[in-house]
């Protein structure tokens, strides 16, 4: 079973929860892996500049929003976060990017990558 689970609550939990409730029906559970959850506050230099880049290439006011599922921010230890870019038909079949989104992400990371050297 791969599940997700809010920054607000600790794996060993819901783990506990999991082999409670798995228990009553005679199932068992192991844990092979856990990938803690990552937020990265919105007031946190790092938010900040690449919000700053988003608004000075797009010209518009960035609207932040955290979400749910893995991405390959886990991967950098509170590092970094996911950013920019749409997503159309993201990891299925039929996978496509618009050439004018991909330059102006182009840009803003550009941008971003600017700011956090400055």
């Amino acid at each position: 079973m791969n599940i997700r689970y809010p920054v607000t609550c600790k794996g060993e939990d819901v783990l506990k929860r999991l082999k409670v409730s798995a228990g009553d029906q005679n199932i068992q559970v192991a844990l092979e892996s856990d990938s803690k959850p990552l937020y990265i506050p919105e007031d946190h230099p790092l938010i900040q500049k690449l919000l700053a880049a988003y608004e000075k290439v797009t010209g518009e006011k960035g609207e932040l929003r955290s979400m749910g599922g893995g991405t390959y921010a886990r991967k950098l230890q509170n590092r970094g976060v996911a950013f920019g870019g749409t997503g159309y038909n993201a990891h299925k079949a039929d996978e496509y990017v618009i050439i004018d989104e991909l330059m102006e992400h182009a840009q803003i990371c550009t941008q971003a990558i600017y700011e956090l050297v400055i």
